[in-house]
């Protein structure tokens, strides 16, 4: 295989913590703190993404 390959973002899924909102979507940031692109609170990553493989 090829050393030289190109490293492509590493996706993680989230669910919004916000039991009114529920939405479900891929994060590609590397910060601790997301926003929901549907309701636009702010959730801690690592919980939105237990979240998301609980409900799963």
């Amino acid at each position: 295989m090829q050393d030289n390959w190109q490293k492509i973002p590493r996706g993680r899924w989230l669910k919004c913590t916000y039991e009114k909102c529920g939405h479900e979507w891929q994060y590609f940031g590397g910060r601790k703190w997301a926003e929901c692109p549907a309701c636009h609170s702010i959730v801690k990553v690592a919980v939105a993404q237990r979240n998301y493989y609980r409900s799963s």
